[in-house]
């Protein structure tokens, strides 16, 4: 099933192609921000009910001046006319958004929360006000007057109504009241440069943060890995590598915590960070042909072109999962139970894996020698070469969706909505939930087909077996 552009919706637009979605999650519950590869945030609140956005605030993330960075040592990049520097990478931890560039620059920025003034300055019309004639000030007396007995009118109204109950939140649900609630806003947030991390010279790949070390691991693509102390800024580690890393995780065991490091080289690359210092290894590793990596519950997704495969906590290979349609996949987000794919003709597809079985486990239930059976305790091979290819799976597209006209460049889920960046400078957005339940009526309506063309089936088969008696009683009697 196919649904079109309708289903999805435009919430914004930015100057550039966007890039992340960030629930502010310290303030309102429905308050996001969108950044673009100019440096552009752009603050909004969802409207539960209209679906519509409320834009609070829209800036820009100030890079400093020439002048600071070639003090410091930072190479600087000659621009041609309407060329600007752009954001590669973007993390956001506690407080703060730190932005890669790809000229090698790493800026920290802090959120700070700002009231807003309650009282505005009032900004004139004109500065000069002309001199009034006699005859508009007799004009003006007039409309006094008339004003006067209006006020007196409506007065003697609001004393008929006062004896009449007001109720104005009496029709409204609690949902409605706490929308209301969450779409009034008092304040708004600065971004103020905290850090300037230097030591890469090339476009920053890939940014990760460990939370209870509180350090940050950065790649770039002159193949080198820096180790940054984000309570200081100071540069702790420099590893120089022979590949460009692009996808980075941490696997916690229960006394070990290491960083895993994947290329498009057939190697895993492990920095364990479990105490200092810190030491390096290689792997082999041969799932090497993948461009993202998503961390779910059970373990991890690592997306290729045509494939996607899951691995357990510990990081060891489980299962792949192939795809039939020989279309090529971008991203990979989980919502709920679902495994939501985006390919790169700009389609969300909401997928289910089916196990494949090859061809030669397919028993004959009437060749008794083929069956699966066991019996007399003996081991049945056939069953030994089934149980170790039931790590291949196929995916199965259940519901596709048109999203924008360029390619998505990622996907946030914040409850029931996915907010989609796209390279054509538009944020969208889709309700995953109605399109899951619109999967799950067309699934039910399948399995109600199914089963009423298999009635229809038997009863066909029962009237010819009926049919066939009947002539081989009239036989007999002959």
């Amino acid at each position: 099933m196919i649904l079109t552009n309708e289903d999805v919706k435009i919430i914004t637009s930015h100057s550039s192609p966007v890039l992340k979605v960030f629930h502010i999650s310290f303030n309102k519950p429905y308050h996001f921000m969108s950044l673009s590869d100019n440096g552009e945030i752009i603050e909004w609140i969802l409207d539960l009910n209209t679906k519509n956005i409320r834009e609070i605030e829209k800036c820009n993330l100030q890079r400093p001046s020439d002048e600071i960075l070639s003090i410091n040592k930072h190479e600087l990049r000659k621009l041609k006319k309407g060329e600007y520097i752009k954001i590669t990478s973007v993390i956001q931890f506690d407080n703060f958004i730190t932005v890669g560039y790809d000229d090698g620059l790493i800026l920290v920025y802090q959120i700070e929360k700002q009231n807003l003034d309650v009282k505005k300055p009032v900004i004139p019309a004109h500065d000069k006000i002309e001199e009034e004639d006699d005859e508009e000030i007799e004009h003006k007396k007039k409309d006094n007057n008339n004003n006067k007995d209006k006020n007196k009118t409506n007065k003697k109204n609001k004393k008929d109504e006062e004896d009449i109950p007001l109720s104005p939140i009496k029709n409204k649900t609690d949902e409605e009241i706490m929308n209301e609630l969450s779409l009034s806003i008092d304040y708004y947030n600065t971004f103020s440069l905290y850090y300037i991390l230097l030591g890469h010279s090339q476009q920053i790949r890939c940014l990760y943060y460990v939370p209870n070390k509180k350090v940050l691991v950065t790649s770039s693509d002159n193949c080198t890995i820096k180790i940054y102390d984000m309570t200081n800024g100071f540069s702790l580690y420099h590893f120089n590598l022979d590949c460009v890393v692009n996808k980075i995780t941490l696997v916690e065991k229960k006394n070990t915590q290491n960083l895993i490091l994947l290329s498009e080289d057939p190697y895993k690359l492990i920095i364990d960070i479990t105490k200092e210092p810190f030491s390096f290894n290689h792997y082999s590793f041969k799932y090497n042909n993948s461009s993202q990596l998503e961390k779910i519950n059970n373990g991890y997704y690592l997306l290729g072109p045509r494939i996607v495969y899951l691995f357990d906590n510990n990081f060891e290979y489980k299962a792949s999962f192939t795809n039939l349609d020989q279309v090529n996949y971008t991203l990979l987000k989980v919502y709920k139970d679902n495994v939501i794919l985006f390919d790169n003709e700009n389609f969300l597809q909401i997928t289910k894996f089916q196990s494949l079985v090859p061809k030669k486990q397919e028993q004959d239930p009437k060749n008794k020698k083929g069956s699966t059976k066991n019996t007399k305790g003996k081991k049945d091979d056939n069953n030994e070469e089934q149980m170790e290819q039931t790590d291949q799976f196929s995916i199965k597209t259940e519901l596709k969706v048109k999203v924008g006209n360029d390619v998505i460049s990622d996907c946030y889920i914040y409850e029931q909505f996915g907010f989609c960046s796209c390279q054509d400078n538009n944020l969208y957005m889709i309700n995953l939930q109605e399109k899951q339940d619109l999967k799950n009526e067309r699934t039910q309506m399948m399995i109600e087909d199914e089963i009423s063309l298999q009635m229809m089936k038997n009863l066909s088969n029962t009237k010819t077996k009926k049919k066939g008696k009947a002539k081989d009683g009239k036989k007999k009697k002959k």
